[in-house]
C-alpha cells in the first residue's frame, strides 16, 4: 500500500485466530494491534430447550440464588454446532421469582454487564437475550432474587473462516419499516377476539410487509400481548411443526407485554404462535428478516461489542430527565462505543423502562422512517420492563428515535450489537471504459534470469528486504455514493495474525530490487499458470522501475514450502507511472514463464480468480506487513538476520465506500475502501470477496489514508516508520474492472 511507504492488506482470508505464530512469537511483542469485535453470520434453529432449573436441565437445580455465577453450556445442543460458534440468541424466562429482579446473562468468564438480560417481577417474564459465549461454549447467569430459569436456544453465531466456509451459510439482517400483520383486537390478520389457551394461529411472513416473497429463513418480530385473563405464555416458531415445548413470551393478567423475538420460518414462510394459556389479545410485528438467498451480496456479519450506554435518563445520560407523554428522543448510536461511525446499518440494543407515572410504550424506529403504530417495550409503573430490540438505524444520521407513549419513564439504552450494510459499487457507466490499446502497457524487465536470479536473491538478501518508500494516496475527493469522512475510520470487522494452519499456497511474498537499489518486499496472489497479481507501485514509480522479481508462495516464518519463484518480467498500464501512481490503475501482472519440474507456479500452488465489476461484498485481505507495529524480529525480519521472517496479517471488513478520480481522461476512474489495520509490505496483497459460492480476488492492497497508534489514537507522526507502534489505516484498492484489469491480466495468461 501507499502512503509515506508502501504497506498492503492482507485481508482476512481467516481461517482461525488461535496459534498465531510459533513459541508464543505473537505474546513476544511489545505491543497488541487495536482490538476489533469479530464477526459472525446468523444462523436460525427450531427452538429448543438448553436450560430449565426446574427440571435439572443444563446442570442447574433449583432456583439459583442471588450472589451466585452460574454456567450452563449451549454448544452441542438444540442444533447449536459443538464448534466454531462465536455466540447464540435465547429466549429467556423467569419464573416463579421470590419477587422483583433481575436476570444478567453473558459470556462465562467474563465481568457480568451493566444492562439486566431480563426484569421480572412477581410472575414469570421473558426476554430475547443475544450474548457471546467463551471457548467452552458456556454462558454465565446471575440474578437478584431467587428464580428458576428456562433458556431456549433459537439462533447462533459461527466464527468467521475462510474457504472452509461458506459465507452465504449465514443469515445477514435487513430491517424493514416496523408493521404489524396479526392484531386480533382489530382483527388484522383474519382472526378478530382473544386467542384462546391451547390456540394456534398461523402467520405467512414471506412478501408480507417488506419482506420478499423468498429467500427468508428468519423474521426479527415484536411480539405484544395485552388483555390476558391470567397468566400464561406465547411459543412462536416455524409453521408446520409440533410445538417445541419453548417459551417466547410469558404474560399475567392484564397489563400489556411486548418482547422482541427471532424466529425461523418455514419452507414457505410462514410462522405459527401457540397460546398455552389464559385467553389474550395478541399483536405480531415484523422489524427485520434474515435472508438466505445464495447469490446476495455477502454484506458483513454481525458484531457483537462491550455494552455501551447510550441513554439512561435516570442518571442524565442522553437526557436530563424522564421522557413524557408524546415525547421523541433522537439517539445517535453510530460512532460510540464500539459501533462504527460508518458503515452500521443495524443493531441490537437493551432497553429499559423504568419508574413509570402510569401505563405505556415505547416505539424505537430509525431516525430517517416516520413513527410506526408499532410497540416496542410496554411498561407499567411499580416495575422495570426490559428488553432486546433489533432495529435498522437511519441511513443517512445513524440513528435512532424513541417515542414515549402513556407516563413519563425514565429510559436506558445499551448498544450490544451492530451489522454493516453493502455500500453500492460504482455504476457500471463509470467502471466501463474503451478498452486500452496494448501499447498502453508497459514492461518492467528483469536484470537477472532463470537460476541467476535465484541465486542473487540469497538469505541474506531476501532478510535485509524492506517496504519500499513510496508517495502517499491521494484521493480524488470522493464518490457521490459515499464521500469521505475526515478521516473515515472505516469499520474493522476482524483482523489478527493468520493461524498458520489456514494459509493458502496462493498468497505468498513479493521480493525485487527497487528503482534506488533496495532489497524490497511486497505481497501477491496466483491468479493465473503464470502470473502473480501484485500492486502496481511495488513494480514502478515515478523514479523508475523495479527488476528482479521472485515470489515465496505461501512463506510462513522462515519456511517457504512451495519454494522460490523466478520470475521473467513484470507489466503495469504506462498511464499509471505518467499520473503519479495513479490509484485506479495500481495494479500489475508479474509474469513467471519459468518452471520448476515441468511445471508452472500455478500448476503447483493452485489459483485464485479474478473478480470484475464487484458487486459490493465485504472485502477479506491478507498481507505480509514489515514496518511501524510489524517491525518486530518476531513478525517481520530484522536488518540483521540471516532469514527472512514473515506472517501473514489478516482483516476483515465490509465496504466503507468509493473514492472517485475527477480526472477527465478516459481511464478507470474508481477505488474502494474499507477498514482494515497493517502496514508497509502488504501492499499488493489480495482482496478477496465471495460471489457465486466462490472466492476472488477483487483487487489488491494499493493505499492507506490515515493511521493510528496502538490505541487508536492519530499517529502524531504521520506514519513515519520507526516513530512508535503505528498501524496503516483504511486501505484503498483499484476497482477491477472486465475491460482494463481484464485485458492486463490476458496479455501474457496461460
Amino acid at each position: 500500500m501507499r502512503r509515506c511507504r508502501s504497506a498492503a492488506v492482507f485481508v482476512g482470508i481467516i481461517f482461525a485466530m488461535a496459534g498465531l505464530v510459533p513459541n508464543g512469537a505473537l505474546a513476544a511483542a511489545s505491543v497488541k494491534p487495536p482490538t476489533s469485535p469479530g464477526g459472525a453470520n446468523l444462523h436460525a434453529l427450531t427452538p429448543a430447550k438448553v436450560l430449565d432449573t426446574q427440571l435439572g436441565l443444563g446442570g442447574i437445580t433449583g432456583q439459583i440464588q442471588p450472589g451466585t455465577v452460574y454456567t450452563f453450556k449451549v454448544t452441542g445442543l438444540g442444533g447449536v454446532p459443538s464448534k466454531a460458534v462465536s455466540a447464540v440468541a435465547l429466549s429467556v424466562t423467569a419464573t416463579s421469582p421470590s419477587g422483583p429482579g433481575e436476570l444478567r446473562i453473558f459470556q462465562s468468564g467474563s465481568t457480568a454487564p451493566p444492562q439486566a438480560a431480563v426484569g421480572f417481577g412477581s410472575g414469570s417474564s421473558s426476554d430475547l437475550v443475544v450474548s457471546k459465549i467463551n471457548s467452552a461454549g458456556q454462558l454465565a447467569i446471575t440474578t437478584t432474587a431467587a428464580t428458576f430459569v428456562k433458556a431456549d436456544v433459537l439462533a447462533w453465531y459461527d466464527k468467521f473462516t475462510f474457504l472452509s466456509y461458506n459465507p452465504t451459510a449465514g443469515l445477514p439482517f435487513s430491517g424493514v419499516p416496523q408493521q404489524a400483520l396479526v392484531d386480533t383486537k382489530t382483527g388484522l390478520g383474519g382472526f378478530i377476539g382473544k386467542v384462546a389457551a391451547g390456540q394456534y394461529l398461523n402467520v405467512q411472513m414471506s412478501g408480507q410487509a417488506g419482506l420478499p416473497s423468498s429467500s427468508v429463513s428468519a423474521v426479527v418480530l415484536s411480539t405484544i400481548v395485552s388483555g390476558a385473563t391470567g397468566a400464561g405464555s406465547i411459543a412462536v416458531y416455524p409453521a408446520g411443526i409440533a410445538d417445541p415445548g419453548t417459551t417466547s413470551l410469558s404474560y399475567g393478567l392484564g397489563a400489556p407485554v411486548s418482547v422482541a423475538a427471532i424466529s425461523a420460518v418455514s419452507s414457505a414462510g410462514a410462522i405459527t404462535v401457540h397460546n398455552r394459556a389464559a385467553a389474550a389479545y395478541v399483536r405480531i410485528e415484523v422489524t427485520g428478516y434474515y435472508s438466505s438467498d445464495p447469490n446476495r451480496i455477502v454484506t458483513g456479519e454481525s458484531s457483537i461489542v462491550k455494552p455501551t450506554v447510550l441513554v439512561d435518563t435516570a442518571k442524565g445520560i442522553g437526557n436530563p430527565s424522564q421522557l413524557t407523554s408524546g415525547q421523541t428522543l433522537k439517539v445517535a448510536v453510530q460512532g460510540r462505543g464500539q459501533v462504527p461511525s460508518i458503515g452500521a446499518a443495524a443493531v441490537v440494543l437493551a432497553v429499559k423502562a423504568s419508574g413509570a407515572t402510569k401505563a405505556g410504550r415505547l416505539t424505537l424506529y430509525p431516525d430517517d422512517e416516520s413513527r410506526p403504530n408499532a410497540t416496542t417495550l410496554a411498561y407499567r409503573p411499580g416495575t422495570e420492563a426490559v428488553g432486546e430490540v433489533i432495529s435498522r438505524l437511519g441511513f443517512a444520521t445513524g440513528a435512532l428515535d424513541v417515542y414515549n407513549a402513556g407516563g413519563s419513564v425514565d429510559v436506558a439504552i445499551y448498544v450490544l450489537e451492530w451489522n454493516p450494510f453493502v455500500i453500492p459499487p460504482p455504476p457500471s457507466s463509470q467502471s466501463h471504459v474503451s478498452t486500452p490499446p496494448k501499447l498502453d502497457v508497459s514492461i518492467a524487465r528483469n536484470q537477472l534470469q532463470g537460476d541467476a536470479l535465484l541465486q542473487y536473491w540469497n538469505d541474506r538478501r531476501l532478510a535485509s528486504a524492506r517496504p519500499y518508500a513510496t508517495p502517499a494516496h491521494k484521493t480524488g475527493g470522493g464518490s457521490p455514493l459515499a464521500p469521505p469522512l475526515n478521516p473515515p475510520r472505516y469499520p474493522v470487522q476482524d483482523s489478527g495474525l493468520l493461524a498458520q494452519s489456514s494459509y493458502v499456497p496462493q498468497v505468498g511474498r513479493l521480493y525485487f530490487t527497487s528503482p534506488n537499489g533496495d532489497a524490497s518486499l511486497c505481497s501477491g496472489t496466483v491468479v493465473a499458470r503464470n502470473e502473480v497479481i501484485t500492486a502496481g507501485h511495488c513494480v514502478v514509480d515515478s523514479t523508475g522501475q523495479s527488476t528482479n522479481f521472485v515470489f515465496a508462495p505461501g512463506q510462513v516464518g522462515t519456511s517457504r514450502p512451495f519454494g522460490l519463484w523466478s520470475s521473467n518480467f513484470a507489466t503495469y498500464y504506462r498511464y499509471f507511472q505518467e499520473h503519479f501512481l495513479y490509484g485506479p490503475l495500481d495494479y500489475a501482472i508479474v509474469v513467471f514463464n519459468d518452471q520448476q519440474n515441468g511445471q508452472f507456479i500455478g500448476d503447483v500452488t493452485g489459483q485464485f480468480q479474478l473478480l470484475y465489476n464487484s458487486p459490493g461484498g465485504d472485502k477479506f485481505v491478507e498481507g505480509y506487513p514489515c514496518e511501524g507495529y510489524f517491525s518486530n524480529p518476531t513478525i517481520c525480519s530484522g536488518f540483521d538476520s540471516n532469514t527472512a521472517l514473515a506472517y501473514v496479517w489478516y482483516c476483515h471488513s465490509p465496504v466503507g465506500g468509493y473514492d472517485q478520480d475527477p480526472t477527465t481522461d478516459n481511464v478507470p476512474k474508481w477505488q474502494v475502501g474499507f477498514g482494515c489495520y497493517t502496514n508497509g509490505g502488504a501492499s499488493g496483497g489480495p482482496i478477496f470477496e465471495f460471489w457465486n459460492g466462490a472466492w476472488y480476488v477483487s483487487s489488491v492492497t494499493s493505499t492507506v489514508s490515515d493511521c493510528v497508534l496502538q490505541d487508536g489514537s492519530p499517529d502524531p507522526n504521520t506514519c513515519a516508520s520507526g516513530q512508535g507502534r503505528w498501524f496503516s489505516y483504511d486501505e484503498w484498492g483499484s476497482y477491477f474492472d472486465d475491460v482494463w484489469t481484464a485485458n492486463l491480466y490476458n496479455l501474457h495468461r496461460i
